[in-house]
């Protein structure tokens, strides 16, 4: 007689239900696809919790097919046709790394020597590193902290 086994379910994995941000909740954003051909800006909401996190020049974290993957917002704004879009995954950078100048001049400079956008993004950009933007954020709050006690000793 043949041992009956019990039946093991997969996990199901429950779709969280976001709610997008009231303001320009779409943003265009140019990504690391590693093929050539995919060179262009996706579309994507912003959930109403990174409201304040994503801004034009921000590193992004976003689903792209069956994978996740790193871009840069490259605009945003408010889009009519929003169904079918998926939300951004999250910001990983706080701050913005480049501002629409420079990102104009980055698809200026793809468009001439004939390479994609991300490639001339990533050359132009540090490595990210979480450990470094903490210090940055450090540095920054200690800066404005000691700008205030100037101004105060001089009041």
């Amino acid at each position: 007689m043949a041992l009956i086994k019990p039946l093991k379910l997969r996990s199901e994995k429950v779709a969280v239900k976001q709610v997008r941000a009231k303001e320009n909740p779409v943003v265009e954003v140019i990504l690391d696809t590693k093929v050539f051909h995919l060179d262009q800006p996706y579309s994507y909401l912003v959930p109403e919790a990174l409201t304040e996190a994503i801004s034009v020049g921000t590193l992004v974290k976003v689903p792209f097919g069956r994978t996740h993957t790193e871009g840069v917002v490259i605009s945003r704004g408010q889009q009519l046709a929003t169904a079918g879009l998926k939300y951004v995954d999250q910001a990983l950078s706080s701050n913005s790394l480049f501002t629409p100048e420079q990102l104009a001049l980055f698809s200026t400079v793809a468009q001439r020597y004939g390479v994609g956008l991300w490639d001339v993004v990533r050359l132009a950009s540090p490595a990210f590193s979480a450990a470094g933007e903490k210090k940055f954020k450090d540095n920054e709050t200690h800066g404005v902290s000691e700008q205030s006690r100037k101004l105060e000793r001089r009041a």
